[in-house]
């Protein structure tokens, strides 16, 4: 398995935002869903460094990551995505792609050449001289996306790609990653968009005020009591 998480919890004071989840990622697509404040970015915050758990373990290939920093864990083969995109408005599409490789021993025109060439497998290519933030959120979406690649990572974690971009900037994100999965890339996929979850997910996993409440098929979560009664009842606000 590339990715588990044993009894992980997070709590922020008196709050728990992550309780006691117990989950994995192994040659596949998870989809992760639940209501708002449920704790699915907080989760995924946890694995990738943003946060230290307050309990629990994160193992990667079977060795513990629990609590390791930001760039120790991208350096493993672990890549994000976040809701807002973290992009450096001020540089190029180009630049922003070859930001990962920058500090490493990786020839400079080979860096520049991978970063174009994801640009292109995002469909960016025409923009490779824009500046970043002359970019639509879907495109600073895509971009993100693509620098996330640079290091080639084995598990992707996304927040939130679907969420207020264009349709055609949609297809474009469910056929790479379906390419990417294609390739032996695993992917957790956080979204409020459950029926492009249901499209592209192997395993669909419910969230509910912090807690993991279904881990099932995406056919049979549609139809899943505890998912309706989550949903219906408003999670943790």
């Amino acid at each position: 398995m590339t990715i588990r998480t044993a009894d992980l919890t997070k709590q922020f004071g008196g709050l728990t935002a992550v309780d006691r989840v117990s989950l994995e990622v192994s040659d596949e697509i998870v989809g992760l869903m639940g209501p708002n404040g449920s704790g699915k970015s907080t989760f995924v915050n946890c694995i990738t460094g943003v946060f230290d758990p307050t309990a629990g373990h994160v193992y990667y290939h079977d060795e513990e990551i629990t609590g390791g920093k930001m760039y120790e864990i991208a350096r493993r083969g672990i890549a994000r995505t976040f809701q807002t995109p973290h992009i450096f408005g001020s540089l190029t599409v180009h630049e922003n792609v070859t930001v990962p490789l920058l500090n490493t021993d990786r020839d400079r025109e080979e860096i520049e050449d991978l970063a174009a060439e994801y640009v292109d497998l995002v469909g960016l290519d025409h923009l490779l001289e824009e500046e970043a933030q002359a970019l639509s959120g879907g495109q600073k979406k895509l971009l993100e996306f693509a620098r996330c690649l640079m290091r080639d990572p084995d598990v992707i974690f996304m927040d939130e790609p679907f969420a207020g971009v264009h349709a055609e900037i949609k297809t474009t994100m469910n056929d790479r990653i379906e390419e990417l999965r294609a390739g032996g890339t695993d992917f957790l996929i956080v979204s409020h968009e459950v029926n492009s979850l249901y499209d592209i997910s192997d395993r669909i996993d419910v969230f509910d005020q912090g807690r993991l409440i279904v881990s099932d098929s995406p056919e049979r979560v549609q139809d899943h009591d505890r998912v309706i009664e989550a949903y219906l009842g408003g999670g943790a606000g």
